[in-house]
């Protein structure tokens, strides 16, 4: 069984009721307080994924495609 929840004291209450693991953020693992042991998924680091939104029945300005290019890049 597989439950969602957006709501991460409730989320944590569960695992400490002994009703399974969760996956949480790293700044909720490390408030989680005693009775729980908590397991890095990945190394610390930022990271994020973003998207570049534009109007589909318009081609984006030059400035946006420069946007876009390097964003690309990177």
């Amino acid at each position: 069984m597989v439950v969602e929840g957006g709501e991460m004291d409730a989320v944590l209450g569960f695992v400490r009721a002994g009703l399974g693991v969760a996956v949480v953020p790293r700044m909720v693992a490390t408030r989680s307080g005693r009775g729980l042991r908590v397991t890095p998924l990945a190394r610390p680091g930022l990271h994020r994924t973003i998207a570049l939104a534009h109007r589909s029945d318009v081609a984006p300005p030059r400035a946006a495609r420069e946007l876009q290019r390097m964003l690309l890049e990177h």
